[in-house]
């Protein structure tokens, strides 16, 4: 997916002002000077989540694109995440993890430190790197995104108690009309997403216009050729979040695809914040969280192309999905707080 324009340093940061004292339903809070680190540029699921928390952002952008050089680029964000935890007096830290030795600087430093565990951390390398299980015994608690990822997780880690928290849902709303035939993939080409059948996709079904923000720079050159050599796609590169979102508001349909179990993806997150007829990969979290809404489809060329043809043909309202998903969030963001 595509990226907002941030550039951040360590005192640039998109804030979400805590509110010292209460936390809303009429309990003490545990803390009052929270942040909310990212070793990373544009989140969508930090950036919708440290509201709730009553934490400040911190957004820490990659300073190269050469892997070679990233880990002096993490020791420069090791030295910045401890001068921003020193300068705010920060009483909590949460952590979006990998790389897990996020963390680090809180535990260095004594301060309570909650990690926020996206999937790769139990479902690819990041997980069997040193110091993981260290890092997650010392959090004062550990969230994950989903009950799918949850049983995983505890699979791997029976002695912690881990925390559910979803992403939220921001309401996203463009005066704009949909386009019948206009379809967003909102993918980013990672290895947990079906490539080539996005590729096939595009190619058989002329008809339809297509847009992609992804880098297809990270697809083999065979078939970045093929994307470029279609006459109905647009390859946008990055856009702001303001035009990011005119595009998704004026989809007919969004496509969202992963080849990964228990990937909450942030793309369908947004179609359900929009009100965007959602093509989606069928697997037991899918039909969970949007089976009564979007299109559940095999991550095959035919199965996506039928969901998309069936969905360009739908207008929903999704209001009453967004209050209940929403609901959820408040009532696991107010247990979080209770275990702090």
């Amino acid at each position: 997916m595509r990226a907002t324009n941030i550039d951040v340093s360590d005192t640039t940061e998109h804030v979400a002002h805590a509110v010292n004292g209460e936390n809303g339903s009429g309990e003490a809070r545990p803390y009052s000077r929270a942040l909310y680190v990212v070793w990373r540029g544009y989140q969508r699921r930090a950036e919708v989540l440290a509201p709730r928390l009553r934490a400040d952002l911190i957004l820490l952008p990659h300073l190269t694109r050469f892997r070679l050089l990233r880990p002096l680029d993490y020791l420069a964000k090791f030295w910045t995440t401890i001068r921003l935890i020193r300068r705010r007096k920060a009483d909590c830290v949460f952590f979006q993890v990998p790389p897990h030795f996020t963390a680090l600087p809180a535990l260095l430093w004594n301060v309570p430190y909650v990690v926020d565990a996206h999937n790769a951390l139990f479902q690819s390398l990041w997980g069997r790197l040193p110091f993981v299980g260290f890092i997650l015994h010392r959090a004062k608690l550990v969230i994950v995104h989903n009950g799918e990822i949850l049983k995983i997780a505890q699979g791997v880690y029976p002695d912690i108690s881990f925390h559910v928290i979803a992403d939220p849902i921001d309401r996203i709303t463009v005066n704009t009309s949909r386009h019948p035939r206009q379809v967003l993939f909102i993918c980013s080409f990672d290895p947990d997403e079906p490539q080539d059948v996005i590729v096939r996709v595009v190619e058989s079904m002329p008809e339809y216009q297509f847009v992609l923000t992804a880098d297809v720079r990270k697809l083999s050159r065979r078939d970045q050729q093929r994307l470029r050599s279609c006459p109905n796609l647009l390859l946008t590169g990055y856009l702001s979040e303001e035009a990011y979102h005119a595009v998704l508001c004026s989809s007919a349909a969004a496509v969202a695809l992963t080849t990964k179990d228990a990937t909450q993806q942030s793309g369908a997150c947004e179609a359900l914040s929009s009100d965007t007829p959602l093509v989606v990969t069928r697997d037991a979290l899918s039909e969970t969280l949007f089976g009564q809404w979007a299109m559940l489809v095999e991550n095959t060329p035919e199965s996506v192309a039928r969901g998309i043809r069936t969905a360009c043909g739908r207008s929903i309202d999704l209001s009453h999905e967004r209050n209940r998903w929403n609901m959820e969030v408040t009532r696991s963001v107010r247990s979080l707080e209770r275990a702090l």
